[in-house]
């Protein structure tokens, strides 16, 4: 994983696999702190104690395909090697709520990547799970949920080809608007 946006994708797909249908992502740039802080939330099957205790470990696995589970151990020391936290809760049966963050300054934050094309990619793949998304600083903010798209789009139209770009420059625009001004990639 090379940047934000695949991280998320990661992490979001340990929401999918346990059975979520509602997914919240919610990212903030906390300027006055020097932080970018993301929240992963979902509705899910969760995780017992034992299991939350060592999913960090990255030879901690409850997969039967391969016998090392990297995302949560990768995202974890990511954080912490920039500066930043890592913070997993979950409740069986409740879901799993994900907070971390990186210093913004610091040079080891991974960039930003293409957040718009993990959103669109989790909208297409999943249409049973409502996403959301929002983005802040300390003056603005964005959200856009996944139920606001298929309203106005439709459902079945989401995945066509015109309505793929169109939502990635709405996107591209407000997430890049508010998080990287300067690196527009």
């Amino acid at each position: 994983m090379q940047d934000i946006s695949q991280i998320i994708l990661d992490l979001v797909q340990n929401s999918i696999a346990a059975d979520s249908t509602k997914v919240q992502i919610e990212i903030k740039k906390d300027i006055l702190r020097n932080l970018l802080i993301i929240t992963i939330n979902d509705n899910g099957k969760g995780m017992s104690q034992e299991i939350t205790k060592g999913c960090t470990d990255p030879f901690y696995t409850t997969r039967t395909t391969r016998s090392v589970g990297l995302g949560l151990a990768f995202t974890k020391m990511l954080s912490e090697q920039s500066g930043g936290f890592f913070n997993i809760d979950s409740q069986e049966n409740q879901g799993t709520r994900l907070n971390f963050s990186f210093l913004l300054n610091h040079w080891d934050r991974p960039p930003f990547g293409k957040l718009e094309d993990t959103y669109i990619s989790l909208l297409i793949l999943n249409p049973n799970v409502e996403f959301n998304i929002s983005i802040s600083t300390d003056e603005k903010s964005f959200t856009l949920k996944s139920q606001d798209v298929y309203e106005n789009i439709g459902e079945s139209h989401v995945s066509e080809a015109w309505v793929i770009e169109w939502l990635r420059e709405y996107l591209r625009e407000n997430f890049y608007h508010l998080l990287k001004e300067e690196d527009k990639s």
